[in-house]
């Protein structure tokens, strides 16, 4: 747990940079991709341990859209593409 706790206060991603990433929709799990919009480098009070990210891609359930995918955790995010 302890290079768990490190990682608040390090982002590993900037905003700006296209990441690929994980989102549990809470069904299943999707692949996607989008920008980072935000770092919550503190944490949020849904994910207090840890960095994430507000990324903005494309709209899971209507994909001609765009969205805000919210507290996206760090350890969600697979690669910068």
């Amino acid at each position: 747990q302890i290079g768990f706790l490190q990682k608040i206060g390090r982002p590993q991603y900037k905003i700006g940079q296209t990441v690929y990433f994980n989102y549990d929709d809470g069904k299943e799990i999707h692949e996607c991709y989008g920008k980072i919009q935000r770092v919550n480098k503190y944490g949020t009070k849904k994910i207090p341990n840890e960095v994430s990210y507000d990324i903005y891609g494309l709209d899971l359930e209507n994909q001609t859209k765009q969205k805000v995918y919210v507290d996206v955790p760090d350890s969600k995010i697979e690669a910068v593409i």
